[in-house]
């Protein structure tokens, strides 16, 4: 559970943007990951973002990172993120149009 000012909690009212996503309790409202850490997933993050028809991840209606319990969501998909690419066979993320990118960013065409 998120503790209100602990490490995992940050409620930043006076960020011109405050609120930056509707939710239905603003009064529990985390600003600790402003800007999710999961958006550069090119995989599913379990969130609710839709696509671009350019490809773009629009994640307006996502909350995860400002929703009670949003943070350990995160930082539980991060260690499963990590215990995932330490035991893949080859180090390889599949982007959303379907090419496989290595771990250091280099493109590699789906075989």
């Amino acid at each position: 559970m998120t503790e209100q000012n602990g490490f995992c909690y940050f409620s930043n009212q006076a960020c011109e943007f405050y609120p930056c996503h509707h939710v239905d309790d603003p009064e529990f409202f985390n600003c600790m990951m402003c800007y999710c850490p999961l958006y550069f997933l090119p995989e599913d993050c379990g969130g609710n973002y839709t696509l671009s028809s350019r490809g773009i991840r629009d994640c307006s209606n996502c909350t995860i990172p400002h929703d009670p319990g949003g943070y350990e969501y995160i930082i539980n998909k991060l260690k499963q993120i990590m215990k995932d690419i330490q035991t893949r066979p080859e180090p390889y993320f599949k982007s959303p149009e379907g090419e496989r990118i290595h771990l250091t960013g280099n493109r590699k065409e789906e075989e």
